[in-house]
């Protein structure tokens, strides 16, 4: 069924830590990798508490600070962490989320800092390729917390005085960041291990989340204005 524009509500969604379970994967390869280009042996309890969603921070604590270096690092990783290798699971009830929400006359984006080939590949295996009406990958341009993706996804509808119509959803300081660069409302989810309530709150999110269950419920209290804040 064709949608209302008048009525389109817009969810932004963060990929990894969010839609899908990635934390073991991401950890795993950046250790790999790390070991062989340092080489020394990174412990996974290092690289963990070193963790950050700026992947630029990861390498400042291991003092990977030239820029070629950090690129053929990163392409070393996507190569390692290769969805057609590896399973990237979803995250327990999203998939019913995401298709409840489809049905409800909302309009689903997709912001990742992944790069677009690894993202696309990741949906399909998923079954999700058609899920989202715009996918922002750190291949199109601006990684957050740069507002630039959103800006491009729904350029119009920012300009317009509808933005009670849209909302971010995301685990990390950097989904909240852009979202607020962004001007827009978030949701600080924090059902992944590494992610934090309190933390979220720090940043700013507009509301917490420490289930699916609870997002979706969240995402339509935001949108009939019955949500307060946090």
């Amino acid at each position: 069924m064709e949608k209302n524009k008048n009525m389109i509500k817009h969810c932004i969604f963060d990929f990894d830590g969010t839609l899908v379970s990635s934390m073991d994967v991401v950890v795993w390869g950046m250790k790999t990798v790390l070991t062989e280009f340092l080489d020394r042996e990174i412990t996974e309890q290092e690289l963990v508490e070193n963790f950050d969603a700026d992947i630029g921070l990861i390498f400042d604590a291991f003092k990977v600070t030239d820029h070629n270096d950090r690129n053929n690092v990163l392409l070393h990783w996507r190569k390692v962490t290769c969805p057609t290798k590896i399973k990237y699971p979803l995250f327990e009830g999203v998939r019913q989320m995401l298709e409840n929400l489809n049905k409800q006359n909302y309009e689903l984006h997709l912001w990742t800092a992944r790069d677009r080939r690894t993202t696309l590949a990741i949906l399909e295996s998923l079954g999700l390729q058609n899920c989202f009406k715009n996918i922002w990958t750190s291949s199109d341009g601006p990684i957050k917390p740069h507002p630039y993706g959103i800006q491009k996804m729904l350029g119009k509808e920012l300009k317009q005085p509808r933005k009670h119509q849209m909302i971010m959803v995301g685990d990390s300081h950097m989904d909240v960041w852009a979202a607020k660069n962004a001007n827009i409302p978030s949701i600080g989810v924090h059902w992944c291990p590494v992610s934090s309530s309190t933390n979220l709150r720090k940043q700013g999110a507009s509301y917490l989340a420490s289930s699916v269950a609870e997002c979706e419920e969240i995402i339509h209290q935001h949108f009939q204005g019955k949500r307060r804040h946090v």
